[in-house]
């Protein structure tokens, strides 16, 4: 895929794979701004994986960031085949605007 790349996921929702390069070993920057249109708790997490996308079973990690819920931003300094933004709760009216990128080195 081609970075910069910008999504927006709705509540109760994961964003599914998002593939990065994983031979670049440069800094890849995930910053994440919740959007609500009422009150409420939209939560949410950004999970990354060194496995191929193509797998039937990709195993998530989580960043440390099981409890987002209002903005974030996150940088791995390790090569990555994919990051997720999964939301864990909130109502429809709520989601997360995320932007990823990947550094050129």
């Amino acid at each position: 895929m081609l970075l910069p790349v910008s999504l927006t996921i709705a509540a109760s929702t994961n964003s599914g794979p998002i593939s990065v390069h994983p031979l670049k070993t440069g800094t890849i920057s995930v910053q994440s701004v919740a959007t609500t249109s009422g009150a409420g708790g939209l939560v949410y997490r950004i999970d990354y994986t060194l496995d191929p996308i193509t797998s039937t079973s990709i195993n998530w990690f989580s960043s440390n960031s099981s409890n987002n819920s209002s903005n974030s931003f996150y940088s791995f300094s390790f090569p990555l085949t994919a990051v997720r933004v999964a939301v864990t709760s909130g109502t429809s009216n709520m989601s997360v605007q995320t932007s990823i990128a990947q550094s050129a080195v």
